[in-house]
């Protein structure tokens, strides 16, 4: 609810700051997109408190409506700036993040939640050092779970999520543009998101139904998805040069892409438990940003280091 009004906020305020750009990058990248963050880790959290044989598939459903989410917002958008142009826009952005009060209000603690809590208290009123030692104990332990960075395999998560970001980010930025140098007109190359974000919803959903109670190794198919991707990504230039390849990688890269979101939740929860799925999934997704911020720059500095040589 918290992250419904700050998203209510920040777009809001980017009604007054349209004019100006610097302003914008405050309001609308750094207050609205909070909001967003905020709002996307509770709805991914509560999931694992309220279902446990059937976790994968309501995460799936939950991450393919994410994928749907991406996909229609980029026409969505486009109308509403031709309508109402850039400023309606963003109110209209604001009622829309504003759902999310409502939505985070239909969201009541699970029993297994509560027993958490519970758990916590009891361990935290039998603690016998100091009062303030051990308000930081409790901070720490119970609420940052810092030990996530002790386990290995999750670490080892942590670099694959921030390496597949930057790649993820470079190619969602200059998929476009690449197919237009090859060949493909403005229109065709344009619906190749399109392809990426139909195939992303489809393979968030599968990949749910594919874990689980009884289903898949969540840190198998992780790692598996992520191969696929490496391979389709290093023989794209041998079959780029035709439109109906570079629909194929749309495809495949849609695909496997969405089943790596999927597998975030699915990886923490299997690897760190219920109590510690919110600090694993926030901690997979701040450093997926941070590659997924970096991806760009350091591709523009290999090509730039590439020309002058």
């Amino acid at each position: 609810m918290f992250g419904g009004v700050v998203t209510l906020v920040g777009f809001g305020l980017s009604f007054f700051a349209a004019v100006n750009l610097n302003y914008l990058l405050v309001t609308y990248g750094c207050v609205a997109g909070i909001g967003v963050g905020m709002s996307t880790i509770s709805a991914i959290t509560v999931i694992a408190y309220f279902f446990h044989k059937k976790y994968g598939v309501a995460i799936g459903i939950v991450m393919s409506g994410a994928g749907i989410g991406t996909f229609i917002t980029g026409p969505l958008v486009q109308y509403l700036i031709m309508e109402y142009g850039l400023q309606g826009t963003f109110l209209f952005l604001a009622g829309l993040g504003g759902n999310n009060i409502v939505m985070g209000a239909l969201m009541f603690p699970s029993e297994l939640e509560h027993k958490h809590k519970r758990e916590s208290k009891l361990n935290h009123s039998k603690d016998t050092t100091p009062k303030r030692q051990c308000c930081i104990n409790y901070d720490l332990q119970n609420i940052l779970h810092i030990d996530i960075f002790l386990d290995k395999t999750f670490m080892c998560c942590c670099v694959q999520y921030c390496l597949w970001s930057m790649a993820f980010s470079i190619l969602m930025l200059h998929l476009i543009n690449y197919a237009i140098i090859q060949g493909t007109t403005n229109e065709a190359a344009a619906f190749l998101m399109i392809y990426v974000g139909i195939a992303s919803a489809i393979g968030r959903l599968i990949s749910g139904f594919s874990v689980g109670y009884d289903g898949l190794d969540p840190v198998l198919l992780n790692f598996g998805c992520n191969g696929i991707l490496a391979l389709a990504t290093a023989f794209f230039p041998l079959y780029s040069d035709r439109y109906s390849g570079q629909v194929i990688f749309a495809v495949i890269f849609g695909l496997y892409s969405g089943g790596l979101s999927t597998m975030i939740s699915p990886l923490c929860m299997d690897l760190l438990g219920a109590k510690k799925v919110a600090s694993g999934v926030g901690t997979l997704f701040f450093i997926g940003g941070v590659g997924y911020l970096a991806g760009p720059p350091v591709a523009g500095m290999y090509m730039t280091h590439h020309m002058i040589i």
